[in-house]
């Protein structure tokens, strides 16, 4: 015996969950309400969220799952991430499947230098950020490097 319980997920709780991971609304798709976030790799998750367009709650019972799509928007070639039935768990299936398909298609935003936003990053800060060449040093131990820091310009 399942114990799986079908629950009728509202706009607002969808549109808070899918916020937490830095999705929008974009453009629907055949009545139904998708939320997108693009990376700057040229690469952009999509949650086909079974919300209709005009209305407060998902769709009836059975009538369809949450679906993530990985989209290369260069190409314009979709990939499956996975769905997530409409039950009690939702919430972390969907966080498990998000993380899955970001996982497997290589879904990122490209390292910026905390200091002045240069995609040449090649270190990072003791505190773990990314960093360029130009705001960084490095701590030598012999001639070993040990660590990286961003440079106090004028300190």
């Amino acid at each position: 015996m399942s114990t799986r319980k079908y629950v009728q997920i509202t706009a607002e709780e969808m549109v808070e969950e899918l916020a937490k991971y830095g999705l929008v609304e974009s453009k629907p798709v055949s009545g139904e309400r998708i939320f997108v976030r693009e990376y700057d790799n040229g690469t952009a998750l999509m949650i086909f969220s079974s919300l209709p367009v005009f209305g407060e709650v998902v769709r009836e019972r059975g009538a369809d799952a949450i679906r993530i799509v990985a989209r290369n928007n260069k190409t314009g070639n979709h990939r499956k991430g996975g769905k997530v039935l409409r039950i009690d768990s939702w919430r972390s299936n969907l966080r498990e499947k998000i993380f899955e398909t970001l996982a497997k298609y290589g879904l990122h935003d490209t390292p910026r230098c905390v200091e002045c936003g240069s995609a040449e990053v090649n270190g990072q800060t003791w505190e773990g950020e990314d960093v360029c060449a130009h705001h960084q040093i490095h701590v030598f131990r012999g001639n070993e490097i040990v660590s990286l820091r961003v440079m106090a310009w004028g300190a």
